[in-house]
């Protein structure tokens, strides 16, 4: 009995130390668990929507707002003629406003209408702040500016258009490509995941319907209908630096942008869509001017897809091919402020992508269609 007793206490005591110094599976697991929760929540109070730095930015953003506010109100009292207030200088306060301008407080101001009751509104980066007639200052609705984001959910899920490849929707980010003067706009996607192949002149013939019909059915919703980018968004942009650069560059065939080239009988394969398009000129020097851009979908015998064989590729057989040299190069990482100003910011992505426009490259023997 007494060694019994012994050897069941010393089983206790060996018990009791197993549990002051270990700790089991499920405890841990729930430890992790515990300890997840709590990183989601840090993590959510720092960056969430109503988080400390998100709440903070915008913190800082109102105090900027109110400065300038404040210096603009600064600037009214400045110009006012008398002593109790009334009338306001305007050429005081057109000075006033261009030292605020030499300051960097502001990016610009301008006069208003005549018939308006403001005086002048001044900008400052995506803000405008107004001055009435009587010197009152408020900050307006936030400007919308090319290269903003802006939230857009597009109706259409899939697609199986293109030849043997079904294509799926991307989640992309939206940014303002161009603001028109009735206040709609044109918005770009980011790069899809998506690739699609054109080949030969089979490809160049469809390349830009296709393109289209792709993004037409897989981003528009209703109201909107969705295209592809073309060469016509980054001319809209191009500034005369980006001018200068693209026709500077020359063809390895020694052709300018928007010069032409003519080849033999034997070099003057085309795309049967070429015959339709402004600059070709099928056995003659004369180029066509009527005819459709290179962004416009195929005449209407060609646009069913595929395209018929007889309509794939032709060949000019008295007088040779001319072409009109439209591919342009400005040199790597192009899309740059100095080469499509604030069109850059939307345009630029850092990848490469297919552009919905038909191009010519002139080489030495025979010419080059792209997309």
């Amino acid at each position: 009995m007494n060694k019994s007793t012994k050897r069941g206490s010393a089983n206790s005591y060996l018990t009791h130390t197993v549990k002051n110094k270990g700790i089991t599976l499920i405890a841990l697991v729930i430890t992790i668990i515990v300890l997840l929760i709590l990183a989601g929540v840090s993590i959510a109070t720092l960056t969430g929507e109503n988080g400390i730095l998100t709440q903070a930015q915008t913190a800082k953003k109102n105090t900027e707002k109110a400065n300038i506010e404040e210096e603009l109100k600064i600037a009214v009292l400045s110009s006012r003629v008398n002593s109790d207030g009334a009338d306001i200088d305007a050429s005081k306060l057109e000075s006033e406003l261009t030292r605020l301008k030499a300051n960097k407080v502001i990016d610009n101001f301008i006069a208003g209408a005549t018939d308006s009751g403001i005086l002048y509104t001044a900008t400052k980066e995506s803000y405008e702040f107004e001055i009435t007639e009587i010197g009152e200052v408020s900050i307006a609705i936030k400007r919308l500016q090319v290269g903003d984001y802006i939230d857009y959910t597009p109706d259409s899920t899939s697609i199986s258009t293109y030849p043997n490849k079904d294509i799926t929707q991307d989640p992309l980010e939206w940014q303002i490509l161009r603001i028109y003067d009735d206040g709609s706009m044109d918005l770009i996607g980011s790069v899809t995941s998506k690739n699609v192949d054109f080949t030969m002149a089979y490809g160049y013939n469809n390349g830009v319907y296709l393109m289209n019909d792709i993004c037409k059915s897989l981003y528009s919703r209703s109201g909107i209908e969705a295209r592809s980018v073309k060469m016509e968004d980054f001319e809209y942009w191009i500034t005369d630096t980006g001018k200068t650069i693209r026709n500077k560059y020359v063809s390895r065939g020694g052709v300018a942008f928007n010069s032409t080239k003519t080849y033999e009988i034997e070099d003057s394969y085309y795309p049967a869509l070429y015959a339709e398009e402004n600059g070709s000129g099928i056995d003659t020097e004369i180029t066509k001017k009527d005819g459709i851009s290179a962004s416009e979908k195929a005449p209407k015998d060609t646009v069913n897809f595929p395209i018929p064989t007889d309509k794939k590729e032709e060949q000019a057989t008295t007088n040779g091919l001319t072409v009109t040299q439209t591919y342009w190069y400005l040199g790597d990482n192009n899309i740059n402020e100095t080469n499509f100003g604030e069109g850059a910011k939307a345009l630029y992505s850092g990848k490469d992508y297919w552009v919905a426009s038909r191009i010519v490259n002139c080489i030495e023997r025979g010419a080059r269609f792209w997309l």
